[in-house]
């Protein structure tokens, strides 16, 4: 890694300087934050608001806005569940931090020009086999999974909607569209940009949000335990590696989109 001002790469089609040391441990600590607040739950907050604040000042000193949209995000995410409790329902603990952090850069147009994470990319005819056979493969690992650990999933049951049964395919759809999009946003939008241009765009940086994205489900995702966060931490390389391949989130949006449908009829047949 070369010393701040070295020469410029592109990441997605937006200039950024090359990656330092100083921008891998701004970051990973930041990454870090976020995966301690998902494990330990609201109670973590206490310490990692004004941690990740403390981490803001130094990236405005230092002069490192790659790191500006993630931590913006990452306080409102887990200021939310501090300040109501409703805060902690989906889809509240993601459309709520999602919005706020919305509003909070239109009122800076810098912030504005550089949210380049919402990028949608392209999904072509060579892209859809890859976005097939992860679909495929999600689905398959999601009914062996609800099969063999027969987890228990009293929460989620009460989650879902007492329709007509007519209207379940409506609300599936629904929620697929909704919890997918809100996800990509999170994990391989603003988490997997700040990290492509702070660690680099390589494996590792693919790495870490996986393992990000897999600690959001260990407590009360589906898959979850254990093994849920292997599962998903596998889904998320793959989800990563689909949107460096597409070089947006419209590729990965349309298989966690496939992989949410799935989620929804196992708890429909479960519910019932």
């Amino acid at each position: 890694m070369k010393p701040n001002g070295a020469e410029r790469v592109s990441v997605d089609g937006w200039a950024t300087s090359k990656p330092t040391w100083v921008d891998a441990v701004l970051g990973l600590s930041i990454a870090s934050i976020m995966c301690a607040f998902l494990l330990q739950g609201v109670m973590a907050a206490l310490w990692a608001i004004p941690v990740l604040f403390a981490f803001f000042l130094l990236a405005q000193a230092l002069l490192k806005p790659a790191v500006n949209h993630l931590i913006l995000f990452g306080l409102f995410w887990m200021m939310v569940p501090g300040l109501f409790s409703f805060g902690r329902e989906w889809p509240i603990c993601f459309l709520g931090p999602l919005a706020a952090y919305g509003a909070w850069i239109l009122f800076f147009p810098s912030l504005r020009r550089s949210a380049v994470w919402f990028r949608l990319g392209r999904l072509k005819g060579g892209d859809i086999p890859a976005v097939i056979a992860v679909s495929v493969v999600s689905a398959i690992a999601l009914v062996v999974w609800i099969l063999a650990a027969d987890p228990d999933l009293g929460d989620l049951k009460g989650m879902m909607p007492d329709l007509a049964i007519w209207l379940l395919p409506l609300a599936g759809l629904g929620f697929a569209l909704l919890n997918a999009a809100m996800e990509e946003a999170v994990f391989r939008g603003l988490l997997m940009d700040a990290l492509d241009r702070t660690v680099g765009r390589n494996l590792f940086s693919n790495v870490v949000q996986a393992a990000v994205f897999g600690a959001a489900h260990y407590h009360a995702g589906f898959p979850r335990g254990a093994w849920g966060f292997a599962m998903v931490f596998v889904y998320g390389l793959m989800l990563g590696a689909i949107r460096r391949r597409c070089n947006g989130l419209l590729a990965p949006w349309v298989a966690h989109v496939a992989a949410d449908l799935v989620i929804f009829v196992i708890m429909v047949v479960v519910a019932s």
